[in-house]
């Protein structure tokens, strides 16, 4: 079994806007910062901030809906060869991601909406989110070195979702 197109498809466009919102994320600041001349923000500074906001309430929402599909579909399974050490720590780091994701978009709403205080705890989530990236990324290469380059392949774009999982 492989990722379906939409799992795969979901998850780089995620991959994506991770990276459009910390670049985005300094204009947030900037709209913020106290200005003693009394000027406005930057009108490019108000539309990332925009852009910030709503780019995270929509990879929220992605989250939630790939982790629907996942459940429906599944998700192809890890080598037999794979040791129950790593499994885990796979599985940690994926339901991590999960609830990070989900978290960042609500407390970002919160915090643009709500109650501006809940700022920290999104900025703790995001230094998470970092954590978990690393640990993904680390773990991907880790994989490809210990000769399963395949559990990497079959998330890529071009990788078919038609050839069946090595277990299979």
């Amino acid at each position: 079994m492989c990722y379906l197109p939409i799992q795969k498809l979901i998850h780089w466009l995620k991959v994506a806007l991770i990276v459009s919102q910390w670049w985005t994320s300094a204009a947030i600041y900037r709209t913020h910062a106290p200005n003693p001349l009394g000027m406005k923000p930057n009108p490019v500074d108000l539309f990332e901030h925009k852009l910030h906001i709503y780019t995270g309430l929509f990879i929220a929402v992605m989250t939630a809906g790939r982790l629907a599909i996942c459940r429906h579909y599944g998700t192809p399974s890890q080598p037999a060869d794979v040791n129950a050490l790593s499994r885990q720590i796979a599985r940690a780091v994926h339901i991590g991601f999960y609830i990070t994701l989900v978290s960042l978009g609500a407390s970002g709403f919160i915090t643009s909406y709500l109650w501006f205080g809940m700022g920290i705890v999104h900025q703790l989530l995001v230094k998470l989110l970092y954590l978990l990236a690393f640990l993904h990324i680390g773990g991907a290469i880790i994989h490809v070195v210990s000769g399963h380059a395949d559990i990497l392949m079959r998330l890529l774009p071009a990788k078919s979702s038609k050839v069946p999982d090595s277990n299979q």
